[in-house]
């Protein structure tokens, strides 16, 4: 019981750099539009970042997600049954997770994180506060399907997905979400998840652009040589709901630029987003 060695289901190269963030980054840099996925904000820093960005006044999802937990979580409990093998994705610092495990007649955790260094911390404090818990880690991308750990036998597997990430995809690429995480959770199992209802664009902005400026303080992992950073900041386009808002990198000036020997002739200025 406690915790267990962590599985790692990412695939790197000599240089320990994951190989589906690298290909996405040189194919996002390579289009008109720049872009690269979200998920990879989240290395160890992006992560540290955005727990503390949580906490903020204008970002009310994880208080208004914390207090229907401690509300609910009985009945959610009931509902689950017993034997509980509860599996996060994207589990992050797993600060909500508590008050659920208070609750569930719970078997097993399996966090599912992309940052490495940060699922094995926040596990590792979890395991603190629930020493005969059976905490299995895993480091994978929950966008594809996910082998899980072996888990206890008989145990009914509840996959968990709060903080309304899902009302950050388009309609489709929700659905193909929703299809991996039945394949990943396999036959009989259940999924809670948290969504947001639609809000004022005004109040989704000020959640995402928040006064003291802590979202712009969040950077992609290409690293400093390849990407100078002192010139980037963090910005929000115009929304129409129910659009999903997509946080932006604007580029105050032009700069050529590299990512393993990809050469990327210019970032952003004069109107042009990364």
């Amino acid at each position: 019981m406690g915790l267990q060695a962590d599985l790692k289901l990412v695939e790197q190269d000599e240089e320990g750099i994951d190989l589906a963030f690298r290909a996405e980054v040189l194919r996002g840099l390579a289009e008109p539009q720049k872009a690269i996925p979200a998920r990879w904000l989240y290395d160890l820093a992006g992560s540290e970042l955005f727990e503390r960005i949580t906490g903020l006044p204008e970002y009310y999802p994880t208080r208004v997600e914390t207090r229907l937990l401690a509300t609910h979580g009985p009945e959610i409990a009931r509902l689950a049954g017993t034997d509980v093998a509860l599996v996060e994705f994207g589990s992050g610092s797993s600060v909500k997770t508590p008050l659920l495990l208070c609750e569930l007649d719970a078997a097993a955790y399996v966090p599912i994180d992309i940052s490495g260094d940060f699922l094995r911390r926040s596990a590792g404090t979890l395991a603190a506060g629930f020493p005969d818990l059976a905490i299995l880690p895993v480091e994978a991308d929950f966008l594809r399907p996910v082998r899980l750990p072996d888990l206890p036998k008989k145990a009914s597997v509840l996959g968990f997905f709060p903080g309304s990430t899902i009302g950050n995809l388009v309609p489709e690429s929700a659905v193909d979400l929703l299809r991996s995480m039945r394949e990943t959770l396999g036959p009989g199992s259940r999924l809670l998840v948290g969504v947001d209802c639609l809000k004022p664009v005004e109040r989704l902005l000020a959640a995402y652009d928040d006064a003291g400026g802590r979202h712009r303080g969040i950077q992609p992992q290409p690293s400093p040589s390849d990407q100078p950073r002192a010139w980037r900041r963090h910005s929000d386009p115009p929304l129409s709901p129910p659009r999903p808002l997509e946080p932006r990198l604007a580029a105050d000036r032009d700069a050529p630029g590299s990512a393993r020997r990809c050469r990327i002739h210019r970032f952003g200025a004069k109107g042009r987003n990364a």
